[in-house]
């Protein structure tokens, strides 16, 4: 007899790959044999995580074809099955899992752009919260680049070499015009943004690197020596100016 554990693994093997004679031996057999209701319970799963995966990656799929995207969703789905309850969580993997895929190899853009369509759907979902103010920054104790500002997770940066921007913007229609950008349009620094509207806003390299920094955890010092790199002369009293002008700091603490 199987553990429960040793069932749920079984079970979630069969869904991806030929079952075992152990599980078989557990399901009753009448008008379905074991085999035929094990694969009508596949069929539904890799329909659903299919279907998860095509809305949330749209331009992906008007890139590639429908029957294209549909082999690539399954062997994506082959390798990774759901590790979470919630569906609106799964296809994070999906980018990474492009740029090692060989039927992919020649559209060096794709994992990117499927990276910003995740960016999106995140941003999109997630919950707001209340900004501050910059007077804000008055009442810390200490050395201010010991601070750490929590940036809304409203927003997502990321950088591509590839204008993934234009890319996704000209597949937003069917008709629309797809001459309108190139694989070689140059790199983009964005910065994606769930407020009123979505917005994806190109960034100067100093001024992206420098948010960037701040919204991954790192504390103001350190954020503001990686834009000086980039950039000598990079004005950072206009820099945290307009992070708090433009709403997107929710919270101020101290690095200890």
């Amino acid at each position: 007899m199987l553990s429960l554990r040793e069932l749920q693994l079984a079970f979630c093997r069969s869904v991806v790959g030929p079952p075992s004679n152990e599980l078989l031996s557990l399901i009753d057999s009448d008008v379905f044999s074991a085999d035929e209701r094990l694969s009508i319970y596949r069929n539904n799963v890799l329909t659903r995580l299919s279907e998860t995966l095509k809305e949330a990656f749209p331009v992906v799929r008007r890139i590639v074809g429908p029957g294209f995207f549909d082999y690539t969703a399954h062997s994506f789905i082959e390798e990774h099955l759901p590790s979470e309850p919630c569906l609106s969580s799964y296809g994070k993997q999906f980018p990474q899992f492009l740029k090692s895929f060989p039927a992919a190899s020649e559209l060096s853009y794709l994992p990117d752009v499927a990276q910003l369509e995740w960016s999106i759907s995140q941003v999109v979902r997630a919950a707001p919260e209340d900004w501050l103010p910059i007077a804000r920054l008055g009442d810390l104790a200490g050395d201010p680049a010991t601070a750490r500002l929590r940036v809304t997770p409203c927003v997502q940066y990321l950088t591509s070499g590839f204008r993934i921007d234009q890319i996704w913007m000209a597949h937003q229609q069917e008709g629309d015009d797809l001459s309108r950008w190139h694989v070689d349009s140059g790199e983009a620094y964005l910065a994606v943004h769930a407020g009123e509207s979505l917005t994806l806003n190109i960034l100067p390299k100093a001024a992206w690197t420098f948010r960037s920094h701040l919204a991954d955890g790192h504390a103001l010092g350190t954020a503001t020596a990686m834009a000086l790199v980039v950039d000598p002369d990079f004005d950072i009293p206009a820099a945290l100016g307009s992070l708090f002008a433009e709403h997107l700091v929710t919270a101020i603490g101290d690095e200890n």
